[in-house]
This record gives C-alpha cells, structure tokens and sequence, in this order.
C-alpha cells in the first residue's frame, strides 16, 4: 500500500529527517505515515520496512492499555502525551539481537489533517542525560553522607573536648571548681581587683571532724555529705564568685568586690545554715558543721599564694578555737561548742 506522507518533501529532507530526535507519524488505525532517519537508525528499520505498517506491530510495547488511551486523547485532539524515561524506558527499542539498554522520553502531539488528527510522536534518546543525573545524584548523595558524617565527627570532637574540658576543671564528686581550675580562675579574679582597685576577699571551708564521719558511716556516706554541702555553697554564693572544692573536705571561695565585712557576714550566714541543714546520705540524715578562714586583699599580698595562705592560717585559727566558728586577722566569732 502506498501511504503518502503527510508532511510536503521540502519539510521532510531539510528538517525533520536531520534532526537529531526520533519522528514518527501514525493515523488514529495506528498506521506508520512518516518515519525519520533517526528513528530508523535508533531501531533498526528502515523507511520502507516501517510506513504502511501498523506501528504496534514493530513495538509491542505501545499496546500498552495506558498507552493506548493517551494516544486515543492525542487522536480526538486533546492535550500531548508525555511518556517519561524513568517510568516507560525505552518504547521504540532496537531489532538488533542484543539491544543497548537505552532510555527514551517520548512526546506524542496531536497534528491537525483535515477533519482529524494525526499524532506526531517524539522520540528523545535521554539516555546520556540520565546517566549523568544518576552520577550527579550519587556524587550529591555521597557528598551528603560524607558531609553528615563529618558533622557527627565534629559533633562528636566537641563532646569529647568538653567532657575533657570537664574533667579538666570540674570535681567530679561535688561538680565544682577543682583546686587547679579554683586556683587559675581566683588568681584572675585578684588580678581584676588589683587593676581596677576593688575590693577581694577570699574563704577557705574546712567540713569539721570529717575523718570520724568516714571512718564511722564509710566513704560513700562521706561522699554523700561533700555533695550535698557543695549544693549548699552553689546557692550561697553569687555567680560572679568563685568557688572550687580545694582538698578531700576543703573548699574555698573566692568574692570579687567584697571586702572583709562582707565576706564575714556571708561566712557566718553561711556557717549558721549548715549548722541547721540535715544532709542526705545513704545512711540517713546528717548533720555537720564547718569552720571558716577569712582574709581581704591587701597590698601586702603579693600574688594570690600570700592571699591563700592568710586565709589557710585563718582557717586554722578556727579549727583550734573550737570548730564551727568563722575567723580572720582581724576577727574572732563567738565561741562555739562542737555540738551546735
């Protein structure tokens, strides 16, 4: 049969015939009228072998039930059809005995003839194109993993520089200072007072007769007391003071802008609320007192050692008046008996 193609020659050598995309036209039977050559290269058959031949007798795959509706709309001139690569893959395969596996996005127009429609069909061999998007994809994916695994990497560094900064600086008992970091950070605090002419005072605790409540109740019931009295001294103080457990029972306390007064008053207070607190341990409630050393910068403290050292000797000097008294250079409290 003899099937006259309907598009005019001068259209189809110089145009549709050199493109680089794959075109075909059918009728509503499904009949081949054109057949470019790049199609025909792309499948394998030829002008001739293809135009007057139904079109899914070459390629059984457009008998397709979901397929064939498209084409019906595309006949009764509705809007294209559009047959992706991803989902379809290849429509228009090759006849070759071992067909490259290729991917085609196809188009199907419907393409006015008197008083129906034709379908022009488009065919684009997307192959190369997706190739790329998939290594685009992997390539994307991979960085992301990589990405993702070197945040947790670096989430993980800083956990663990922290946890060391902790263990560094933080008593592990009581959750203070410990004596290094106590030490580093009350030596700047002296240092700010010195350059900016404000008073310091600095306090040295001393938990009185600790060594019978361990050898009495055991180190854990200790331990228990240590804590609870370090929870004491976090809500005495003020953030801006420092605070640092310096020894098995000694802690010690550092008060920028307070002068001796002030820093006797907050000792008594602080030494009268613990003589009242029970402490919880695992053997019950407990009760302690404390003895405290006092000092306030003077410029005869050359560094912060000499500063330590007046409170330490303070310290003492309450510890041999009695316990559970607060001291200084230049302050005695009235004596206290052991028990109270």
């Amino acid at each position: 049969m003899d099937v006259q193609c309907p598009f005019p020659p001068f259209y189809q050598a110089p145009v549709l015939n050199q493109l680089p995309v794959g075109v075909a036209v059918i009728d509503s039977e499904y009949t081949v009228l054109f057949f470019n050559k790049c199609l025909s290269s792309w499948t394998g058959y030829a002008y001739g072998e293809v135009v007057g031949k139904n079109i899914r007798d070459l390629f059984p795959h457009l008998h397709d039930g979901y397929l064939a509706a498209r084409f019906e709309t595309v006949f009764q001139g509705g809007p294209p059809a559009i047959f992706s690569a991803q989902i379809h893959g290849s429509l228009f395969p090759s006849r070759e005995k071992q067909p490259r596996d290729r991917l085609q996005h196809v188009t199907v127009s419907g393409l006015r003839r008197d008083d129906d429609y034709l379908a022009m069909i488009c065919v684009e061999d997307v192959t190369e194109v997706y190739r790329r998007l998939k290594a685009y994809s992997e390539m994307r994916d991979r960085a992301v993993r990589e990405l993702g695994e070197r945040r947790r990497a670096e989430q993980a560094l800083r956990e663990s520089e922290e946890k060391l900064r902790i263990l560094a600086t933080i008593d592990d008992l009581t959750g203070l200072l410990n004596r290094r970091q106590f030490i580093e950070l009350a030596a700047r605090a002296l240092k700010q007072s010195r350059r900016y002419g404000h008073a310091l005072s600095l306090m040295i605790i001393d938990v009185d007769h600790f060594k019978e409540i361990n050898d009495t109740y055991g180190h854990q019931t200790g331990d228990d007391a240590l804590s609870g009295l370090a929870r004491v001294f976090q809500e005495t103080f003020r953030q801006v003071d420092v605070i640092g457990r310096i020894g098995g029972e000694e802690f010690a306390c550092a008060l920028p802008e307070t002068n001796l007064n002030g820093a006797i008053c907050v000792a008594e207070r602080l030494r009268a609320s613990i003589v009242d607190l029970p402490l919880l341990t695992v053997k019950g409630s407990l009760s302690v007192t404390i003895s405290i050393g006092v000092a306030e910068l003077d410029d005869a403290d050359e560094n912060f050692e000499a500063l330590y050292s007046r409170s330490d000797r303070a310290l003492y000097k309450a510890k041999n008046n009695g316990r559970n008294r607060v001291e200084s250079d230049e302050y005695e409290s009235p004596r206290m008996s052991d028990g109270t």
